[in-house]
């Protein structure tokens, strides 16, 4: 994999060389957590006015062992805008949706990349976005796993936005599955009576978002709902479903915006008992970035001081994360259902604060630096042992020619 990696990246400065893009979009992030360190590098390059390809390289290791270290492509891709509505897209890259600002439930800004073709629809008030991908893992799973998603974001009112997504991973296929990858606005959970799939083969994912925009508060908040109608007094399925809900708001300190958010998910909500058809790529949540089986609070102040081009955070968080991390997981019987309840085991539980700055040295460049150190209860789901989580990044946004 070091060899691959090495020789894109010689390539790619070999094309920007000798052919001059228009616009080559570099973003560099460096982080510590602990004793991990993790280096990305992704690259977005403009090869024509309405073609641009993507390129995303990591480097990783840890500090106790040199053995660890290695670097592998993380996504590369194309994408094709043919005219201001319509774009398509395909290679192993990634896509994000949802209002969260730091835990989004269906595709954040930290799901990993996986292969995937699709497209995307946009008009005045509305877009939409459809992706078919490949989430076979061909190192360990001998299945042919795949994933449909979609998304409709829709502007109601000047105040108001929402947005209804869905997502259906298989381990086979169905008559009629075809229509259901290509067209746009059918909805997955149709599959389920038309034609009638098996609820064995499949992971059915029905997501919502809104944001609210009122004169002194913004609202936000995002459910996503497995197996719908997620079990209660419906079926013998736990509860399974996550959210996260929100609010900013730049009134109640001058020149300061508070933001406070709060996650919650359930231990099965990316689940099911198919574990082929778990909402993962591989070991990685698709979703929350943290998997499931937690929930979350956090505090954040922030302000930009013009003469300075500086945009300064302060904050706090708790976390509280269960024992049972394995995100392809299922319970056994009733009774098992009962001993892994929600926020499994030992849980570990974390109080800490961070700190961020952003400094825009101009429009081409931009340095941002974010620390996060908390105190751990139950340090690696140890029973009353402490600790310390201590985390760093560094990212380096640069707009090369």
């Amino acid at each position: 994999m070091y060899k691959k990696t090495l020789i894109l990246t010689v390539l790619l400065f070999v094309l920007f060389n000798t052919y001059g893009f228009a616009r080559v979009q570099i973003d560099s992030v460096w982080e510590m957590n602990s004793k991990a360190h993790q280096l990305y590098a992704d690259f977005c390059v403009q090869l024509t006015d309405d073609l641009n390809l993507n390129l995303g390289i990591k480097a990783f290791g840890s500090m106790s062992s040199a053995e660890e270290f290695g670097t592998e492509v993380t996504s590369l891709g194309l994408e094709y805008q043919f005219s201001p509505k319509y774009q398509v897209f395909g290679g192993t890259v990634g896509r994000n949706f949802g209002r969260a600002r730091l835990y989004s439930l269906l595709l954040s800004p930290k799901s990993p990349a996986f292969p995937m073709i699709g497209y995307q629809i946009s008009g005045e008030r509305y877009s939409y976005t459809k992706i078919y991908g490949d989430l076979t893992d061909y190192n360990g799973e001998s299945v042919n796993k795949r994933v449909g998603i979609q998304y409709l974001d829709w502007l109601v009112h000047p105040r108001l936005s929402i947005g209804i997504g869905e997502a259906l991973v298989r381990d086979s296929s169905f008559r009629g599955d075809i229509y259901y990858d290509l067209l746009p606005f059918i909805p997955y959970y149709l599959a389920k009576y038309l034609p009638g799939i098996s609820s064995t083969a499949d992971n059915s994912l029905v997501y919502g978002d809104f944001e609210l925009r009122l004169d002194f508060v913004t609202l936000f908040g995002e459910l996503l709902v497995n197996e719908f109608p997620m079990g209660f007094r419906y079926n013998n399925n736990p509860p399974l479903f996550g959210l996260t809900a929100g609010a900013e708001t730049d009134r109640l300190l001058p020149n300061w915006l508070v933001l406070v958010e709060y996650s919650h998910m359930r231990n099965y909500a990316y689940a099911n008992g198919n574990l082929y058809t778990s909402y993962v790529y591989g070991q990685q949540s698709l979703g929350h970035p943290l998997g499931d089986d937690l929930e979350t609070l956090d505090l954040r102040l922030s302000r930009y001081w013009p003469n300075l081009q500086l945009t300064t955070s302060i904050g706090g968080f708790y976390r509280a994360l269960g024992e049972n991390r394995e995100l392809a997981k299922w319970y056994k019987d009733l009774e098992h259902r009962k001993e892994t309840a929600f926020l499994t085991g030992v849980v570990e539980r974390t109080i800490g604060t961070k700190f961020g700055a952003k400094y825009c040295a101009n429009p081409e460049l931009a340095i941002s630096v974010d620390f996060e150190l908390g105190h751990v209860n139950n340090y690696q789901h140890q029973l009353n042992k402490e600790g310390l989580n201590v985390r760093a990044v560094l990212n380096l946004s640069w707009q090369a020619f």
